[in-house]
């Protein structure tokens, strides 16, 4: 790039990393926030982007401690060195780069303790209102959960409908429920409402709601309906029924 100085790598630290992936905001303003970060790293290109602010000062130190090494110096400990600078110098070198080494540690630990903090803190104004909008749809998010919870505990409870319509022993319930299941049969209140409408009708025979529970659970049947049963079936069953009142 004309007038820019192109770097062939750059240090990418893990904090940074990490603070870019946990912002609250997409994945293609992550990417975006990435991309400013490698431009100036790479080719020096500053636009003012928040992330850019908080990793400049340490990716200019970077380059500036390789370019120290690359302009001279032979490696602490080294022969060469001792030759040309003596004694003295060397053990100068040594002081230097202690004191680097522990500049770079203190910086190097900053990234992973307030570079998530202060992407937040910098964002610019358009980044600030994507926040709220992000906000705003987890708040919408969470309140469509919140009402899918309303009405799963508002869902029909078909066992208690039809103890509280119709004068049924439980066990004979559960049974016929039990086929119902079996052959998939929907509890919803429209059957609800069709089987007590079917046991009601068949009380104009003379049975009573629960045997056509029994009947029903005994023969495998989801529902009931008075018509399926023959005139001598109705009296046995009406005769059973006088039996056990009778003993």
């Amino acid at each position: 790039m004309e007038g820019k100085r192109e770097y062939d790598s750059v240090v990418f630290y893990k904090g940074w990393y990490d603070a870019i992936k946990s912002m609250p905001i997409d994945d293609s303003q992550k990417y975006d926030a990435l991309c400013h970060i490698l431009d100036y790293g790479l080719f020096r290109i500053d636009d003012g982007h928040s992330a850019v602010k908080l990793v400049k000062p340490q990716i200019d130190l970077n380059s500036e401690r390789k370019a120290r090494g690359l302009n001279g110096g032979a490696p602490k400990g080294n022969q060469n060195a001792r030759k040309f600078y003596g004694e003295q110098s060397d053990e100068n070198n040594q002081k230097q780069s202690k004191n680097n080494q522990i500049q770079s540690n203190s910086i190097k630990k900053q990234p992973n303790v307030n570079l998530n903090g202060n992407l937040n803190a910098n964002l610019n104004v358009n980044d600030k209102e994507e926040l709220v909008d992000v906000k705003d749809n987890r708040e919408e998010i969470e309140e469509k959960e919140r009402k899918k919870d309303k009405e799963k505990k508002k869902e029909f409870d078909f066992r208690k409908a039809m103890l509280d319509s119709l004068c049924l022993v439980p066990k004979h319930l559960d049974d016929w429920m039990l086929v119902r299941k079996r052959k998939g049969g929907v509890n919803t209140e429209t059957a609800f409402k069709g089987i007590v409408r079917k046991i009601r009708e068949a009380a104009k025979y003379g049975l009573e709601d629960d045997e056509c529970i029994r009947i029903a659970a005994e023969r495998g049947w989801i529902g009931f309906d008075v018509s399926w049963l023959k005139p001598e079936e109705i009296e046995a069953a009406m005769a059973e029924r006088d039996d056990v009142y009778l003993n």
